[in-house]
């Protein structure tokens, strides 16, 4: 059994995925940081990485595919089962047993949320995360016919992290997959 974290920047998938991994001892498995890896960048040292450098590599990453093999290697990983994924794609590309969990937030808290964790204006904050909505909506049709910020079918259970803290959202998800878990 696998639990799949998919949102896009800044709804906390990465904070609760690290969280959740931790509580149910399981693996935590990072897309951004396999693909960051995979493109020669170091994830500890690249801080605020999408918002500044990493943007400027999606012509990489669409000429090399390294979303693909970083999307080959999450399946692999999920096939043994026991993972917390914090990933884009993963929630619409895994057939196999995982509870899959969507965080939202509308574009007002996730640029608060961006301006908080990367220490960047209001502006950069904007343009960071449009441009990594858009791009990365465009990549991953193109490569797999899906509509990241569109299609929930996918999910188990969707939140939006708007009116919450980290926290509450943590509690609320452990909650949740403790019974899940239970049924499954």
């Amino acid at each position: 059994m696998n639990i799949i974290i998919c949102g896009l920047v800044a709804t906390g998938k990465s904070s609760l995925a690290r969280k959740i991994a931790k509580d149910f001892k399981m693996d935590y498995i990072s897309s951004s940081t396999i693909l960051k890896g995979d493109m020669g960048f170091n994830y500890v040292k690249e801080k605020a990485f999408w918002d500044k450098k990493g943007l400027s590599l999606f012509k990489d990453r669409e000429k090399k595919d390294f979303d693909k093999k970083v999307d080959k290697l999450q399946l692999g990983l999920a096939k043994e089962g026991g993972k917390v994924f914090d990933t884009w794609a993963l929630g619409w590309l895994y057939k196999g047993k995982a509870i899959k969990v969507l965080l939202f937030a509308s574009d007002s808290v996730r640029i608060s949320r961006l301006m908080g964790r990367d220490k960047i204006t209001k502006a950069e904050a904007l343009k960071a995360m449009k441009e990594r909505d858009t791009k990365n909506e465009k990549l991953f049709r193109r490569l797999y016919g899906i509509e990241v910020t569109k299609d929930r079918s996918p999910f188990d259970l969707i939140v939006n992290t708007d009116y919450l803290t980290e926290e509450e959202v943590h509690k609320m998800l452990k909650t949740y997959l403790s019974k899940a878990l239970k049924t499954l």
